[in-house]
C-alpha cells in the first residue's frame, strides 16, 4: 500500500520539514498549511514525521508512525468495547475498522493521518469521566485537544462534543487533571510562539474571502458534513477511492474492461444499500436512546455529542469539508456499529455472522488491493521512496 503511494503536496509540507532539519538542523516550529488558515500551531506534526526519519531515514519510517496511531486508537476502541459489553466481538472491530478503506486510505504521510490516535483518546478520556471526577481522564482529554489542535482543526468536533456532554451534565471534569494537561499543551506551543515572534509573522491567517460561520449561512455544506457521517459507517468511500480507481494495472484488455464494469457497478448498489442502512441504523439509535446515563448508554450520548460537534464544526468552519475532515468521527461510528451490530444488519446478523464477516473482510481486501493499484493517490508503476529521494535529489543509497 505505501509504496504505489504518488507524493503530493501534502506530503511535502512534512518533508520539506525533515529535509530542513537535515540540511541545515533547523527545527520548524509550525505545522502544515490549513485551507485558508494559516500554519496550523506547534511542533508536534514535525516531531512525529522528523523523529522516526533520523532513526530511518526513508518516508516509511514516518508512515510507520502513522500506524502506530492507528494501531493505538484500535486498542482504546477494544478495551471500552470490552468494558461496555464483555461479549464485545473483536473480530467485527477488526474488520469494521482495520481492514476498512475509510481508514487504510488515511495511513499515507499526512495530517489527517495522524488522527485516529486523537478519535481513540477522546473517546477513552471521556469514559473516564463519565461518573467520576476523573484527574486522569480529564487530563488526557486536555492532551487530546491541544494535541490534535496541532495537527488538524477538525479538532472542533471533538471540542464541541465534549462541551455537549460537559453542558449537559453526562461527564464530570476534574480540574487539577485539565490544569496539567493544559499546562503542556502550552509548553509545547512555546517553540511556535517564539519563533512566531521572531519571524514577525502573524499566527494564523484566514483568507479575506472566510468568516466563521459561512458555511452555516451556506446551507450546503452544513447538508453535506452531515451526509458524510452516515457516509462513514457506508461503503460509499471518498472520491479518491470511489470513483477514481482505475485497472490500467491489467494487461489483458478484455479483463481490465470487465473487472472495471463488475466493479463500478457493483459498487454503487453496494453503496446506496449501506448508506441506507447506516441512515437507519443512526435514526433509530438516535431516536430510541434512553435519556438515563449508564456505562451501557454513555455510547449513545457519545455519539449524538459527536453528530453535534459535526453539525456545530461545520456551521462554524470558513471551509466546505471533504472526507478528510471527518477522519475523527470514523473510528468511533465503527465502534458504535460493532456494539449494536443487530441493528445495523437488521435480521441478517443473527442468522449468517459469520457468513456476513467473511463477505465484508472480502469486500475490503478486494478494494484496498484494487484503489492501491490504482487509483489518485496510487499507481501500480510507483515507488514512494524512490520518488522521494529524487524529488529531493538524494543519492538512491541514502
Amino acid at each position: 500500500m505505501f509504496k504505489t503511494l504518488m507524493i503530493h503536496s501534502d506530503n511535502l509540507q512534512l518533508m520539506d520539514k525533515v529535509m530542513q532539519i537535515k540540511t541545515t538542523g533547523t527545527w520548524v516550529h509550525h505545522g502544515n498549511a490549513a485551507t485558508k488558515m494559516g500554519a496550523l500551531p506547534g511542533s508536534f506534526s514535525t516531531f512525529v514525521t522528523a523523529v522516526p526519519m533520523m532513526l530511518w531515514f526513508s518516508p516509511y519510517a514516518a508512515c510507520a508512525v502513522i500506524l502506530l496511531c492507528h494501531l493505538i486508537g484500535y486498542f482504546f476502541l477494544r478495551y471500552i468495547g470490552y468494558k461496555i459489553d464483555p461479549q464485545f466481538n473483536p473480530m467485527l472491530l477488526v474488520i469494521l475498522f482495520w481492514l476498512n478503506p475509510w481508514r487504510v486510505e488515511q495511513s499515507e504521510l499526512y495530517n489527517p493521518g495522524y488522527l485516529f490516535l486523537f478519535s481513540g483518546l477522546h473517546l477513552y478520556s471521556l469514559y473516564l469521566m463519565r461518573e467520576e471526577k476523573s484527574f486522569w481522564g480529564s487530563f488526557w482529554l486536555a492532551i487530546c485537544l491541544g494535541f490534535c489542535f496541532q495537527v488538524h482543526f477538525s479538532v472542533l468536533i471533538l471540542g464541541i462534543s465534549f462541551a455537549y456532554l460537559f453542558f449537559t451534565k453526562k461527564i464530570k471534569v476534574n480540574y487539577a487533571g485539565l490544569a496539567a494537561g493544559l499546562v503542556i499543551v502550552a509548553a509545547s506551543l512555546v517553540p511556535w510562539l517564539l519563533q512566531t515572534l521572531e519571524q514577525q509573522q502573524t499566527a494564523l491567517k484566514p483568507a479575506s474571502d472566510t468568516f466563521l460561520g459561512k458555511n452555516f449561512i451556506l446551507v450546503y455544506p452544513v447538508v453535506k458534513a452531515l451526509v458524510y457521517f452516515f457516509r462513514m459507517g457506508s461503503v460509499y468511500f471518498g472520491r479518491h477511492i470511489f470513483s477514481e480507481i482505475n485497472f490500467d494495472w491489467i494487461t489483458f484488455e478484455w479483463l481490465k474492461t470487465s473487472l472495471g464494469v463488475l466493479f463500478h457497478g457493483l459498487k454503487w448498489i453496494l453503496a446506496l444499500v449501506s448508506l441506507i442502512l447506516s441512515f437507519r441504523f443512526f435514526y433509530s439509535h438516535f431516536r430510541g436512546y434512553k435519556k438515563e446515563f449508564n456505562e451501557r448508554s454513555f455510547i449513545d450520548h457519545y455519539m449524538i455529542s459527536l453528530f453535534v460537534g459535526v453539525f456545530g464544526a461545520a456551521s462554524l468552519s470558513p471551509v466546505e469539508f471533504n472526507h478528510w475532515h471527518f477522519v475523527l468521527c470514523l473510528p468511533a461510528i465503527v465502534f458504535y456499529i460493532c456494539l449494536k451490530p443487530e441493528g445495523y444488519f437488521i435480521k441478517v446478523w443473527d442468522k449468517h455472522r459469520n457468513q456476513l464477516l467473511a463477505a465484508i473482510a472480502v469486500v475490503f481486501i478486494l478494494w484496498n488491493i484494487f484503489a492501491s493499484f490504482g487509483s489518485r493517490s496510487h499507481s501500480y508503476e510507483n515507488d514512494y521512496e524512490l520518488g522521494f529521494k529524487k524529488h529531493y535529489n538524494l543519492a538512491l543509497s541514502e
